[in-house]
């Protein structure tokens, strides 16, 4: 799992029009970013990780990082959860298909076939036959051996012409990642490395509102006339 925290962007957000925007639009742009980033620094200022509640944790630490969960990282969550050795997935189709009403075509609602799919992570005892069309029954049985674990549903558009006998859906739980990646996230992000991390956005926005203000000196070095750093340093004190 890789975990990086973001970047302010607000140099780019100004840069992204600077050639066709006028003055006004650029200040005008330039001041949101600021105000906006600042406002959401103030609010992790008062952050305390270990008071959070799972959802308001993952909320909290998805905002300032960006959190890359990679296929290894959901086996050894699998893995924790169920105290069980996973090492790989497979995908398996079953017998249960549906139809869904998802439109007009020529004045004609198109209600095509669909046939649910699963993705499994499995350990080294799972016997999974991937050319086999499972019921319901084989795979609560397939669950229930603890071989296999159900980790991504998907809804697979059926040529009606495969053969096999069709049943009805039935609701499969689907593994909750939510779960493990918070307890895996605690364990990586303590207190101290998230306000560090504050701090180093609160920096690394200081930096960038120097970089625009320098492209503005740049653009009226010929009639420097130009007042508006005064203004933005004033919103600046006034925000902090």
């Amino acid at each position: 799992m890789l975990i990086l925290r973001k970047d302010v962007n607000l140099a780019n957000e100004i840069y992204g029009g600077i050639l066709q925007d006028n003055d006004k639009v650029i200040f005008e742009k330039f001041k949101k970013g600021v105000q906006k980033r600042i406002v959401f620094i103030q609010e992790l200022f008062d952050v305390d990780l270990n008071t959070l509640d799972d959802l308001e944790f993952l909320k909290i630490i998805t905002s300032l990082y960006n959190v890359n969960v990679y296929d290894n990282d959901l086996l050894d969550f699998v893995t924790n959860k169920f105290n069980k050795k996973y090492v790989g997935y497979e995908e398996i189709s079953t017998t249960m298909v549906y139809n869904e009403e998802i439109g007009q075509n020529n004045n004609n609602f198109w209600n095509p076939l669909f046939q649910v799919k699963y993705v499994i992570a499995v350990t080294d005892d799972a016997k999974i036959d991937s050319s086999h069309v499972y019921t319901p029954d084989e795979l609560r049985e397939l669950i229930a051996s603890g071989n296999a674990v159900i980790v991504e549903k998907i809804n697979e558009t059926l040529d009606i012409s495969q053969g096999f006998l069709r049943e009805s859906v039935e609701d499969f739980p689907v593994f909750n990642i939510n779960e493990e990646l918070v307890r895996a996230l605690r364990e990586m992000i303590s207190n101290n490395m998230f306000v560090y991390d504050v701090d180093s956005y609160y920096f690394d926005l200081l930096d960038e509102i120097d970089d625009v203000l320098a492209v503005f000196r740049k653009m009226h070095e010929e009639d420097y006339s130009y007042k508006r750093e005064k203004d933005i340093k004033r919103i600046l004190v006034a925000l902090q």
